[in-house]
């Protein structure tokens, strides 16, 4: 299948003060056309800086993306100029945020911010810029849209805003659209007719999606393929199929056991022991080998590589490496 994105060992880090904090650390990964692939891991991994380094919008000057590639159709955006990006930005890779209320302009009207996207984009008229606002807010669900289209934020329930979002992320019919934690504030009901609405405009418009989550539920409902991250790095890369039945890394294995089951009744729910690492420092060693219950001697001496184990199953993990087999038998069991 044909690559949409494809990022390269990408290195993204924070210069605070003193300390320089390694958010996304070798990161490397691809998205095929109409794909939706999920990144997932606990906060702090690196799953958002991975978004905002994509969009080009890593805060400066304390940011930097120090190192890789981003390939977007085959053209590096790493060495796009700002005005070159602003063209792709909103156009072309689009991306909805968690916090919709802190996205959109409190002072103007939802429509004219839908409007102003297809202004400056696709250099659209005032008169046909409106008309094409109202029939995506149709595209999305929202009721009686042309009343909604001369609403003000603070006018609208968080559903019906994270819906205004994704309308205004879709109106220039993107080709990557990024969701970073898109429902996490919603309820469940709102947050299953989003998931749903998502679904079908990708087949709609025939996007790519990178879905950023920490909602294993989430990621079994609509993702092709999962990309477990930890530490800024990418643990463990796997087909959607393989997420219940074939994990690898035992970080993944652990995030698994994190899911109630209802037939399983329980006092204690599992959780992982030990917290995430500190991202002032430069990994030298697997970053989850401290909290790793399978963790063997050699974990104390190398990093692993992320490696193939099959078919578009790759993982970070020296338990699946020919030197482990030799010395401790299969350790992975």
């Amino acid at each position: 299948m044909e690559k949409i994105l494809d990022i390269k060992d990408l290195k993204t880090y924070f210069y605070i003060d003193d300390k320089v904090v390694h958010a996304v650390d070798g990161v490397s990964f691809s998205i095929n056309m109409g794909e939706i692939v999920s990144i997932i891991g606990e906060s702090g991994s690196g799953k958002s800086v991975t978004a905002y380094s994509i969009m080009g919008i890593i805060p400066k000057p304390y940011g930097k993306i120090k190192s890789g590639m981003i390939l977007f159709k085959g053209e590096d955006l790493l060495q796009k100029s700002e005005k070159e990006l602003t063209k792709i930005r909103g156009n072309k890779i689009s991306i909805v945020y968690q916090e919709p209320m802190n996205s959109l302009n409190p002072r103007l009207k939802i429509g004219y911010q839908l409007m102003e996207c297809l202004m400056i984009h696709k250099k659209m008229k005032r008169k046909e810029a409106r008309k094409n606002a109202i029939e995506m807010l149709k595209i999305v669900n929202i009721p009686d849209p042309e009343k909604r289209y001369n609403s003000y934020p603070y006018e609208l329930s968080g559903g019906m805003i994270q819906k205004v979002m994704i309308a205004m992320a879709l109106i220039c019919k993107p080709d990557l659209l990024i969701l970073d934690e898109a429902t996490t504030a919603l309820d469940v009901t709102t947050q299953a007719e989003i998931l749903s609405l998502v679904e079908e405009l990708k087949q709609k418009y025939n996007m790519s999606i990178l879905l950023i989550t920490h909602d294993l539920g989430i990621v079994n409902q609509i993702a092709d393929r999962v990309i477990v991250m930890y530490g800024g790095k990418v643990l463990e890369s796997l087909p959607i199929n393989e997420i219940t039945k074939e994990v690898l890394h035992p970080y993944t294995i652990g995030l698994m056991k994190c899911i109630p089951k209802i037939e399983e009744k329980k006092d204690v729910l599992y959780s992982i022991k030990g917290y995430i690492p500190d991202l002032n420092s430069r990994f030298e060693l697997c970053p989850f080998h401290e909290r790793c219950e399978k963790k063997v001697e050699i974990c104390d001496n190398y990093m692993p590589k992320l490696v193939e184990i099959k078919k578009d199953h790759l993982v970070r993990c020296l338990l699946y490496s020919e030197e482990v087999e030799k010395n401790y038998g299969n350790a992975s069991n």
